[in-house]
């Protein structure tokens, strides 16, 4: 007997056989881009963010790409320790007509974060590969703009996106760098709609629909994009909804299994048997 089935046909085991979480998000403080700007995202800097036009802009882009975005010795005069600064301008994830969205591997990576900080993958055996391997994040709702990227979460913005510096300081081996860097960010008040998908498991090992409303209470805290040591990139949830699996897999147990299980057991109560009895107090 032979057996062919398509994608569709893939796809659509996988959505029966797993659970399905929607959620509604609101973006609380502003989320910080990353990713390290293109010419294009220079230019959008030096006309939004410095207010530059015509030949000004010109300039300042010159000067910006030639001089600024390097490495600068800042090592104090008579200093043992040597110093550097690098600078830089980060932007956002943006398609070809300029809308801002979150890649499925940073939800994904959100909630990872919070599954380690509620104590899930501890708690329920198997789980980690379940949501990290298993799992699939795709973009819902007004947050679906391409059909053939459901992995891009597209970004409905509040307002328009703003640069806001940010400093910080690494030692890497016996020298210390500096890192300035522009970044654009997304306003607060943004929305993005996305779902998860997971197979719960079985028994004990099963996620509770408990367990994932702890887990989308930790991910608001846990943050999306760059800075989030700074307490960027929060989000509320405004709504989330949680469907069980239309056709969930079934757990199978094979003879020899269940023959092992009832051999053990019939062990455990010998041995319980066994047991000397604790000597009576006076």
């Amino acid at each position: 007997m032979s057996l062919k089935v398509t994608y569709e046909d893939l796809n659509k085991r996988y959505e029966e056989m797993t659970i399905r979480i929607t959620c509604l998000c609101q973006f609380s403080t502003a989320m910080v881009g990353g990713q390290p700007a293109d010419e294009e995202g220079l230019r959008a800097f030096i006309e939004h963010q410095l207010g530059l036009t015509g030949d000004e802009a010109e300039e300042a882009f010159k000067r910006i790409s030639t001089d600024e975005i390097i490495e600068h010795d800042v090592t104090p005069a008579g200093g043992e320790v040597e110093e550097k600064l690098s600078y830089g301008i980060r932007a956002l994830r943006k398609d070809s007509q300029g809308r801002p969205w979150i890649g499925d591997w940073m939800i994904k990576a959100c909630l990872k974060q919070a599954a380690t900080q509620v104590n899930l993958f501890m708690e329920r055996r198997g789980s980690k590969s379940r949501v990290a391997e298993g799992g699939r994040i795709q973009a819902i709702g007004d947050s679906l703009k391409d059909q053939n990227h459901l992995e891009q979460v597209f970004i409905s913005l509040s307002g328009p996106t703003f640069y806001e510096k940010f400093h910080g300081r690494v030692r890497v081996g016996m020298q210390l760098k500096s890192i300035v860097h522009d970044s654009e960010c997304v306003p607060t008040e943004s929305l993005f709609a996305f779902e998860f998908r997971m197979i719960r498991g079985f028994g004990d090992s099963a996620v509770t629909d408990q367990d994932l409303v702890d887990l989308l209470a930790m991910m608001m805290n846990c943050g999306l994009g760059s800075a989030r040591s700074l307490e960027r990139g929060h989000f509320r949830i405004l709504e989330a909804q949680i469907s069980d699996a239309a056709k969930p897999r079934e757990r199978k147990t094979t003879k020899v299994g269940d023959e092992k299980l009832a051999k053990r057991a019939d062990e455990l109560k010998t041995e319980m048997v066994k047991l000397p009895e604790e000597p009576v107090a006076a």
